[in-house]
């Protein structure tokens, strides 16, 4: 898919690695779109950005033209560069195939936000790491305030589907997840595949972006822990009066 890269007005494309050996990495190439609200940004191995889509120039720049350039971690706050820095160097010595994090980001046009931000590897023909392509998901104000009982359901999950949810945002492939929750592939598939309407994401790794973004999913521990709140039949969900 071909973006404009406001640097020189021509385009840029953002291209998906050939061949793709990592799902993960089709389905979150696949999904660049301008519908589907989320900035994504190709990197270089610098984490230089070498092309954006134009929901990323809009957000991050007043002027389109000073995106291509930058560094994505300066775009950040402190706290939040220090902490991706390694992230980054895992990703690039072969280390994983990407990460989700909650960051701020104060160095663009206008006030500081908060951001779920999902970073994937970029691999040539030969399965060389080559760069990255990041997403940003800008949390909307008090995304993760829900206070109304009404919402909150809206937002609740079985706990076979927040177990599911769990290992995907743990990288677990769909067999070693159907082992973990006793469930056959067919009923794994289900259960994301509902997750993926509910959501209205195309794929896995966007449906974890959104689910760190809206606080589903606890950013301070690992393994992945979807917070008991959101949990069906939990004493701390508004269903379990």
């Amino acid at each position: 898919m071909a973006h404009r890269d406001h640097t020189a007005g021509t385009t840029a494309t953002l291209e998906a690695p050939r061949p793709v050996a990592q799902a993960v990495e089709a389905d979150f190439l696949g999904a660049l779109s301008e519908r589907s609200g989320l900035c994504l940004a190709r990197l270089d191995l610098d984490l230089a950005i070498r092309g954006a889509n134009d929901g990323f120039a809009r957000r991050f720049a007043a002027d389109g033209r000073r995106v291509p350039g930058r560094r994505v971690l300066d775009l950040l706050d402190p706290q939040s560069r220090e902490r991706l820095r390694g992230r980054f160097t895992q990703l690039a010595a072969g280390r994983g195939s990407w990460f989700a994090e909650r960051v701020v980001v104060d160095g663009c046009a206008g006030p500081a936000f908060r951001s779920e931000l999902t970073v994937v590897v970029r691999h040539d023909q030969a399965r060389r790491v080559v760069g990255f392509v990041a997403i940003f998901a800008p949390e909307a104000p008090k995304e993760s305030d829900l206070t109304g009982a009404g919402e909150r359901r809206d937002r609740m999950f079985t706990p076979v589907a927040a177990r599911v949810l769990e290992l995907i945002a743990a990288g677990d492939s769909t067999t070693r997840i159907a082992s973990q929750v006793h469930l056959s592939r067919q009923g794994v598939d289900y259960h994301i595949a509902a997750m993926l309407r509910r959501f209205g994401v195309p794929n896995r790794v966007a449906l974890v972006s959104r689910a760190f973004a809206a606080g589903i999913l606890d950013a301070e521990v690992w393994p992945p822990r979807v917070e008991p709140e959101f949990v069906r039949g939990n004493a701390l969900s508004p269903q379990a009066a």
